[in-house]
């Protein structure tokens, strides 16, 4: 193990963080140089893992028909004081294309080199890019990247301890739901108003996009998750009816509030 504490401790002084005698540099990404548009989703095989992982399962899942490719490089950062901080690993050789097929899933393992050293409890990401890059020519596809965000816990086994969690005082049931109970299509997009709110919010907007050729429906029941040390837990709250049922056409938005 490379700390005996939290990765949130690792200060010399404030937007300078140190790890292993190396000190991280900002990350040099925003959230606008991810694509989100859901046509290729990536994530990691679990949310969670101990410190003593050596490596980690990534995972595409190509939803449109075009063909990409991505290589080994990967880069990995770790979420410190409400920012992302990019670690300095060893650089693989990326000139072999791995080839993500259309409607296809590829599978791909990350593997770090830090002096041999254990990653300290906390939130990270690992980063990839894919391209269609053909003779220094980019296709339909472009040129795009995604990341994958993971926690390293401090459990002797982080599968089986998802049991409840505490929270403001209530006992939380984890998740019913798993990434693959939701659309990843990009057919609609649901998002709220804002990615922040400030703690004292009453009600926050959520719109809806659809950009399909069907008309759809929705009701006002809504579900709140709260995600605690790399799972999402579900908060009770009374259930509104769910009988009226709003629709809205093909290619229009249509907000809504929830309270």
């Amino acid at each position: 193990m490379m700390f005996g504490v939290n990765i949130m401790q690792i200060f010399a002084e404030q937007n300078v963080v140190m790890l292993n005698d190396m000190k991280l540099i900002q990350s040099e990404y925003n959230e606008a140089d991810f694509d989100k548009s859901g046509d290729v989703t990536f994530h990691t095989e679990y949310d969670a893992y101990t410190k003593d992982v050596k490596e980690i399962k990534y995972i595409f899942e190509n939803h449109t028909t075009m063909k990409a490719s991505y290589g080994y490089d990967t880069d990995l950062e770790v979420f410190v004081n409400g920012q992302w901080y990019e670690i300095n690993v060893k650089r693989s050789v990326d000139a072999v294309a791995m080839i993500l097929d259309g409607n296809k899933t590829r599978e791909g393992i990350f593997q770090w080199n830090i002096e041999g050293y254990d990653l300290p409890e906390g939130k990270y990401r690992i980063i990839k890019q894919l391209s269609d890059r053909e003779y220094g020519q980019l296709g339909v596809f472009g040129e795009r990247k995604y990341y994958a965000e993971f926690e390293i816990e401090n459990t002797e086994n982080v599968e089986n301890t998802a049991t409840t969690a505490m929270w403001c005082g209530i006992e939380l049931q984890p998740s019913k739901y798993n990434e693959t109970d939701f659309d990843k299509s990009g057919a609609v997009v649901f998002q709220t108003e804002h990615n922040v709110y400030a703690e004292d919010i009453e009600e926050i907007t959520y719109i809806f996009k659809n950009q399909t050729a069907k008309e759809l429906k929705y009701g006002y029941d809504t579900e709140i998750e709260v995600f605690l040390k790399g799972k999402w837990y579900e908060i009770p709250r009374r259930h509104d009816r769910d009988d009226a049922g709003t629709s809205f056409n093909f290619n229009k938005k249509r907000a809504g509030i929830f309270r």
